[in-house]
């Protein structure tokens, strides 16, 4: 989405750079090796400028100083024929290249609508260089003289003396953009998706880069799908506070709007937007999750736009019994779970036992989820981790697990998101959980209470057996 914003901001706001650069008197037609350079100034770092030769120069001008010439003949560049040939700016007089109106050199608006055109042609055309700003700056040096595009990523418009061979451009009209990032919460990091309950707090980030040179009419649209937005938590300008705007709140709370006081920004600001929703009870489980779509509108048109998702998940139980002599399975009702984590955390569920409510410590608070006539359960609406899966009590007539089931689902970041891995005693699958019950009472295991009491009762046996024989043996000595 990002590089697809850039290239419609170029397209739309490619900078013509004229550079017609000084050159010693010499005949008509005669060539140059003088060599001149380009500085963009106010540059955006990360972003790339690509230079393109429209027109090569010739001159007819008098002079030993490069900075006095000014006469000079164009002719067009190799692969940039057709387009002069064919311009509604430009016109071949004498072989050589210029102005359909020679008050448009001077005319900045005639120069960018010339630019625009220039670009619309540049696919197949020779990049005669390319840089991506590291800093404030881009120069192109060691430059063939002649008339010059320069396309930025951003874009910009400028007009400047095209006498000097050595010239000096500030991008001045580039287009805000904006990104978005959302907050994993199980982690602290921000990035393009995260996982949640249903109920969760999510934490947003929109950072605005302001590039044009006056900005005006700025402002921030957000909208929501299954989040109730609760409020801006902070606003920043180059990491300081910044209070010079106003928070409008969508009518059905999905979202909002931020209308910026423009006067107080500046190019190269940097406006932090933080921001929380919460995840609705009628979220989306699964599949293409839960998008907060952001755009600028700056200048009353749509700029960029930046997109996160939110993803909750589900995860469904099977109970059954197996059918030796058939080998098939047997759904079972009415067996009970509990769901916790981290040891101390119990899952309610709304009223339809089915949709995740919330956390909670007391487990007497806590939902029993219990198996319906097909001996399943579904949960739905939670996030990305590990749990634990208890049986609580088995059918009647059935026996009940002995160990607890671990659950993990995968998150968003993974590339098998979401998906269920469950393990229990020798068993592990995915996706559903697969809850095996046997028929038959539950026999005390060894050690328990139950041989401890056959071993109480033997041994009481046995001395009652000894009391017996000493009792008969002294019957009949008498």
């Amino acid at each position: 989405m990002k590089k697809t914003f850039k290239k419609l901001m170029a397209a739309l706001l490619a900078v013509a750079l004229l550079c017609a650069m000084a050159v010693p008197a010499f005949a008509a037609g005669e060539s140059t090796s003088k060599t001149g350079s380009i500085t963009v100034q106010n540059t955006v770092k990360g972003k790339e400028y690509t230079l393109y030769k429209i027109l090569d120069l010739e001159t007819n001008g008098k002079g030993d100083d490069a900075d006095s010439y000014t006469s000079f003949l164009y002719t067009a560049s190799n692969g940039w024929e057709s387009f002069v040939e064919n311009s509604s700016y430009l016109k071949i007089e004498n072989g050589h290249v210029v102005w359909n109106n020679a008050d448009d050199a001077d005319n900045g608006a005639a120069v960018r609508a010339f630019a625009e055109d220039a670009y619309k042609a540049i696919a197949g055309k020779p990049v005669i260089d390319s840089k991506t700003a590291t800093g404030n700056t881009v120069e192109f040096d060691g430059l063939d003289l002649g008339y010059y595009l320069v396309v930025s990523e951003l874009g910009a418009v400028c007009s400047l003396d095209t006498t000097k061979p050595h010239a000096d451009v500030k991008e001045k009209n580039g287009a805000p953009y904006v990104e978005k990032q959302v907050k994993e919460n199980s982690t602290g990091d921000f990035g393009s998706v995260n996982d949640a309950d249903i109920g969760d707090t999510v934490t947003f980030q929109t950072t605005i880069y302001v590039t044009d040179g006056s900005p005006k009419d700025y402002i921030l649209h957000d909208t929501m799908e299954h989040m109730t937005f609760t409020g801006v938590t902070s606003v920043t300008k180059k990491g300081e506070a910044f209070s010079s705007y106003t928070v409008k709140p969508a009518s059905d709370g999905h979202g909002f709007d931020i209308n910026f006081v423009t006067s107080q920004l500046q190019t190269n600001d940097e406006i932090v937007v933080t921001y929380t929703a919460t995840i609705d009870a009628d979220a989306v489980i699964g599949g293409n999750g839960n998008a907060n779509n952001t755009h600028l509108e700056y200048d009353h048109k749509n700029s960029t736009e930046s997109t996160t998702t939110t993803y909750v998940w589900s995860m469904d139980i099977l109970k059954y019994t197996q059918n030796t002599a058939s080998d098939s399975k047997t759904p079972l009702a009415g067996a009970e779970f509990l769901l916790s984590k981290d040891d101390t955390l119990y899952a309610k569920f709304k009223h339809d036992n089915v949709t995740f409510d919330s956390w909670v410590s007391n487990k007497s608070e806590a939902t029993t989820l219990v198996s319906g006539s097909n001996g399943k359960i579904a949960i739905k609406g939670i996030d990305a981790g590990t749990y634990t899966l208890t049986e609580t009590k088995a059918p009647t007539g059935y026996n009940g697990l002995t160990g607890s089931i671990t659950v993990v689902i995968s998150n968003a970041s993974a590339p098998d998101k979401g998906t269920v891995t469950y393990t229990y005693g020798d068993k592990t699958g995915t996706s559903t959980i697969e809850v095996l019950n046997n028929a038959g009472a539950t026999l005390p295991s060894t050690g328990g209470m139950g041989t401890t009491l056959f071993y109480v009762i033997g041994g009481g046996l046995m001395v009652a057996a000894v009391v017996l024989l000493v009792t008969k043996k002294r019957m009949e000595n008498k």
